[in-house]
């Protein structure tokens, strides 16, 4: 198998893709290097957590992206026809049933990766392991004795 197939192999195992900072990020949390035909093809890692951490990033991304998409499409609508109000002899709205179901299935979308990303966040949670979870119990309450502390020393004047 040549690298372009050895690519598309691995594109079509791994699913829907973000490129990011010269990588390629898969819904899976499998990575590939964009450089090509040569470079890095990195499976998901076998750590739950660190999987778990690579899918919310996927998600984070997507639904960013998608989130922005949507915004460009309604403020570039907006835009037509608050220039077309403007003008002496007002031309034709946009096609506002086209324009109106780009933007649902635009919305679709959004509510997709945001519900994608809900879901990514349980996983994360769920799979976080023991000494971390020990570490963050340790650390909240730690935090909250310092404000206590701070409050305390902050009664006190001279």
């Amino acid at each position: 198998m040549d690298a372009k197939e050895q690519i598309a192999a691995f594109d079509a195992k791994h699913g829907d893709y973000i490129v990011i900072e010269g990588w390629v990020l898969y819904e899976t949390g499998a990575m590939r290097e964009v450089q090509q035909p040569w470079g890095i093809l990195k499976e998901p890692p076998e750590d739950v957590y660190r999987c778990a951490k690579l899918k919310v990033k996927f998600c984070e991304l997507k639904l960013n992206l998608a989130c922005e998409e949507f915004n460009m499409v309604k403020t570039h609508t907006a835009s037509q026809i608050r220039a077309n109000l403007k003008e002496r002899h007002c031309f034709r709205p946009p096609a506002q049933e086209e324009s109106i179901a780009i933007l649902q299935e635009l919305k679709k979308k959004v509510k997709k990766y945001q519900k994608l990303l809900d879901e990514a966040k349980i996983n994360l949670e769920n799979s976080k392991p023991v000494q971390l979870r020990e570490r963050e119990i340790s650390s909240e309450k730690n935090r909250q004795a310092n404000e206590q502390f701070l409050a305390e020393l902050q009664k006190i004047e001279i």
